[in-house]
């Protein structure tokens, strides 16, 4: 009998152990990685849109077909941007991009997004990740500026046009790669790895693709500077060894061209931007100077594509040229260092200059 009350007190006591130990295992059982997520139903496919707003600004993003668009705020979206009401109302497609005046520069409502910083953002939203529970104190939000009135409110939606979340990002963390953050509706308040700051800023135009032209310029076949009626024109072609020559074929015949010079001009005009955008819609293609430009730039590929910029007069009072493109609204605004590249750009100092030897085999 003594025996039996042994062994029942010794498996009672292994009993126990294993539900402490279970126990134990349950609580100190780490969450999920898709449980610390901040938004574990998100996927870059279904995202539509997302929005950014501080107490002065707000940027709106979303997707239009296969490109993502950065839209102006009305007035109406800059009263909902504290709200709970979804801003992401579709505009209609006939207004875009519509004239308000007989200006060039009219009032332009959206602009292709820069894509590296909208690929910023996305990766962010999915990866963001509550990495430690900082406070539920309601009273202590101010302090780490995920209040009402303190930080970046920040929205996303789902392809169906749903928001499926949203979160105030405050001041940085204790170390310099965290902040504090705040999903809406809730009093927790979590320190969030990863510098998200930096890829949800409120200012518009950084939001914007600079881009004027952009093209691989290993595909370039000419290219053409027309300057006050005198034209320009530079044409590659591939020598036996498979490396690119360039010559000058107007305004003297083919000459050839040094390759360094013209590479100067190629690559700053497969990679042209701006620096600013003019917005004031008052202005005619006269005012700017496209009716007769200072320089029209054409890009002739091997794939027939062709790629053009029209650049006018100087801005007053600025060190910035108008320019503008055939199959785009915009006009933008470019630096005179930029444009000067093209301006100085001639057949005296392109030609490459003859040898003794080269000059004497002609001879």
């Amino acid at each position: 009998m003594k025996t039996k009350n042994l062994i029942t007190s010794g498996i009672a006591l292994i009993v126990v152990i294993l539900i402490v130990v279970f126990a134990n295992q349950i609580a100190n059982k780490k969450p999920s990685d898709k449980a610390l997520k901040f938004f574990p139903e998100f996927s870059v496919e279904k995202c539509s849109a997302f929005q950014i707003a501080d107490s002065k600004d707000t940027v709106k993003v979303k997707r239009k077909g296969d490109i993502w668009i950065v839209v102006e705020p009305n007035e109406k979206e800059a009263m909902q941007k504290s709200s709970n009401s979804p801003l992401i109302d579709e505009m209609d497609s006939a207004d875009v991009g519509k004239e308000e005046s007989s200006g060039l520069a009219h009032q332009i409502t959206e602009y292709p997004a820069d894509s590296a910083a909208v690929q910023s953002a996305l990766e962010k939203f999915e990866k963001m990740k509550k990495d430690e529970v900082i406070s539920q104190n309601p009273e202590k939000q101010e302090l780490f500026e995920v209040d009402e009135g303190n930080g970046v409110l920040v929205e996303v939606w789902n392809d169906k046009g749903n928001s499926i979340g949203k979160f105030r990002i405050g001041k940085k963390g204790t170390d310099w790669s965290s902040h504090y953050v705040r999903p809406v509706g809730s009093n927790t308040v979590y320190s969030v790895r990863g510098s998200i700051k930096y890829s949800f800023f409120t200012e518009v135009k950084r939001w914007r693709d600079k881009s004027i032209v952009e093209f691989n310029k290993d595909r370039l076949k000419t290219i053409t500077l027309t300057k006050q009626g005198s034209e320009l024109v530079l044409e590659k072609e591939i020598d036996t060894a498979s490396n690119a020559i360039w010559n000058i074929v107007t305004p003297d015949g083919k000459v050839k061209a040094k390759k360094a010079e013209v590479d100067k001009i190629v690559n700053e005009f497969a990679t042209f931007r701006c620096a600013a955008w003019e917005e004031d819609p008052s202005l005619t293609a006269e005012d700017m100077g496209f009716d007769e430009p200072e320089i029209v730039i054409t890009a002739k590929l091997d794939n027939g594509d062709v790629k053009k910029a029209i650049i006018g007069n100087q801005k007053d009072e600025t060190s910035r040229f108008w320019v503008t493109t055939p199959d785009r609204d915009y006009v933008y605004l470019v630096n005179e260092n930029i444009i000067k590249r093209f301006d100085e750009a001639k057949f005296e100092d392109l030609k490459e200059e003859e040898t003794e030897e080269v000059a004497e085999k002609e001879a």
